[in-house]
């Protein structure tokens, strides 16, 4: 449910240019990573679900490529 959610979102900003700025938290963040990183479908949620980044870290998703600019991703740090 999370990732038809998140796609419907997603196709509504297709014809809006430029950046954006999204703030989230929890699985839907990871699961929003996932869908525009194209990290694999889990098997058991039937999603993309991106690692799990700690409280307060920022990710830069570009041209389908995730990049962590700051905080720690599965205990590597990044600043």
């Amino acid at each position: 449910m999370i990732a038809g959610r998140l796609n419907r979102w997603l196709d509504g900003l297709a014809d809006e240019s430029g950046d954006h700025i999204v703030v989230m938290h929890g699985i839907s963040s990871r699961v929003l990573r996932g869908i525009m990183a194209g990290y694999p479908v889990h098997p058991v949620h039937g999603a993309p679900i991106a690692p799990s980044l700690v409280q307060g870290s920022i990710a830069l998703v570009e041209n389908g490529e995730e990049r962590v600019l700051y905080g720690s991703e599965r205990g590597i740090e990044h600043a």
